[in-house]
């Protein structure tokens, strides 16, 4: 099974929010990881999975993906499948280097403890050339030290500005993954469609164990009549015929429907149930393979307490 994955920080912008809509259907779409989402937005859609303080949100599309379980946590939400799992981050621009270092240590850790293979992907507001970023910055510096320290693989692909603002541009948006997964993601790219935001849609796959199984029966679907509206009266905006009218109706129609098990599934699956809390399965150790060499080693060593204990 392969799943089509979106990333994009849409910064709480209504029109970029509900653009996701018609992308997943253009794109197909498995899973929408979001950065600073609008939250009026994803408070009130139960299928979005928000992160505490409302700067993560996670829509799986594809009910039958394999989710097992969901946790969130401040600046970051994860989902977890049978033994690997995704991390959809943000953090803040404006938060001092101390803030940003614990935030970086948040994230990590989980992931450590959590004994899964994992993919990190968000808007870090990180520069660092390990990236393709023109410069490094002290976060950039950080944020390398734990690439490094779990021997993480950097999926970002060539150098289009990932966040543009005028003449102003930047990659800060990053997708990382452990060593098994990164033979799993493919196709990693930057769009320069249209966005509605200040940071650019960013597409990848990824190679899973398994298959999409349909049943047969009768399926239960939910319209979001504001939803169909907002989505209408943005692809309105360039119909000029009856039949560009009646594609952009019937578009509309099924990016704001959302379908619910069929009749004869009688429990939802075990990730929609918050209290449902994603049980640990083995331990992935994390290897710094090759060697280290100056400053480097040296600023790896100085770290080694804060990251946890030696890798």
């Amino acid at each position: 099974m392969q799943l089509k994955i979106l990333q994009v920080n849409v910064d709480r912008r209504r029109n970029a929010h509900h653009l996701i809509q018609r992308v997943v259907l253009e794109e197909e779409i498995d899973i929408v990881l979001v950065q600073e989402p609008n939250k009026t937005i994803v408070s009130k859609d139960t299928k979005w999975i928000v992160g505490k303080s409302q700067n993560t949100a996670i829509w799986c599309k594809n009910k039958a993906c394999g989710i097992t379980g969901h946790e969130t946590g401040n600046g970051f939400v994860n989902i977890t499948f049978k033994d690997w799992s995704i991390y959809n981050c943000y953090i803040s621009p404006d938060v001092e280097q101390r803030t940003y270092e614990k935030c970086v240590d948040r994230v990590m850790q989980h992931a450590r403890q959590g004994g899964k293979e994992a993919i990190f992907a968000g808007d870090f507001n990180a520069k660092s050339t390990l990236w393709n970023s023109t410069t490094t910055d002290r976060r950039g510096e950080y944020l390398a030290d734990w690439v490094q320290a779990l021997n993480l693989t950097v999926e970002n692909k060539g150098n289009i500005p990932t966040f543009v603002r005028g003449a102003q541009n930047s990659i800060i948006d990053i997708t990382l993954s452990t060593q098994k997964m990164a033979s799993k993601v493919t196709d990693w790219r930057v769009s320069t469609e249209e966005s509605m935001s200040l940071h650019r849609h960013i597409f990848f796959k990824v190679q899973t164990v398994g298959k999409n199984r349909r049943k047969e029966g009768f399926v239960k679907c939910r319209i979001d009549k504001e939803l169909l509206i907002d989505t209408s009266q943005l692809m309105g905006d360039n119909i000029s015929t009856l039949q560009e009218l009646n594609t952009a109706l019937h578009d509309a129609q099924k990016a704001a429907t959302s379908w619910g098990a069929r009749e004869e599934r009688r429990e939802e699956p075990v990730w929609w149930n918050d209290t449902r809390q994603s049980q640990p399965q083995g331990k992935v150790q994390f290897t710094q393979e090759g060697a280290d060499t100056g400053e480097k080693k040296t600023a790896r060593s100085n770290r080694n307490i804060r990251l946890g204990g030696k890798i």
